[in-house]
């Protein structure tokens, strides 16, 4: 259960890491309904579209699913089916987007969300958006790796100085 989280916790992180940044900058997750005036959401919606915002999070829901799945085989698929269907349609009615907002509200001025967008409709822009399912699998892997790797470490270490982890 513990891997689980932590994968979870690596998936939330790839997913957008503004929100992290955000948290660290702020000390929590920015209230989802603070006021954004309509042509600033219309363009963070049209930075996040371009970005493949949804399209990267709804992917790194697929990877995790079957994970958690693994760790609670007990639960019958249709309950995982409702499960799965909840936090996708989070995805797809643009609830998750609608929570991005005022993040990227408050990290970027208008200007600024212009000049991204206008990079994100540049050639190079479109190839980062097109590779960046991909890239955040492969990192996902890789933060996967490194974490385990963390995990004996801090096991060695502990057990160096005699005490031991139990794993529940």
């Amino acid at each position: 259960m513990k891997r689980v989280v932590l994968i979870f916790l690596v998936v939330l992180t790839t997913c957008q890491s503004s929100v992290i940044s955000y948290a660290q900058d702020q000390g929590g997750i920015p209230d989802p309904n603070a006021p954004v005036s309509p042509a600033k959401a219309k363009a963070i919606r049209q930075l996040l579209e371009l970005m493949g915002s949804a399209k990267l999070c709804q992917q790194m829901l697929d990877q995790f699913f079957p994970l958690v799945r693994r760790s609670a085989k007990q639960v019958p698929e249709s309950v995982w089916q409702e499960i799965e269907k909840e936090f996708s349609s989070d995805i797809s009615t643009g609830k998750f987007i609608d929570m991005m907002i005022p993040v990227y509200s408050r990290h970027f001025s208008e200007a600024e969300l212009t000049e991204l967008i206008q990079f994100y409709e540049s050639p190079i822009g479109k190839k980062l958006a097109a590779a960046m399912p991909q890239l955040a699998s492969e990192s996902m892997q890789v933060g996967m790796q490194w974490a385990g790797e963390v995990m004996k470490r801090i096991q060695q270490k502990l057990k160096e100085k005699g005490y031991s982890m139990t794993t529940d």
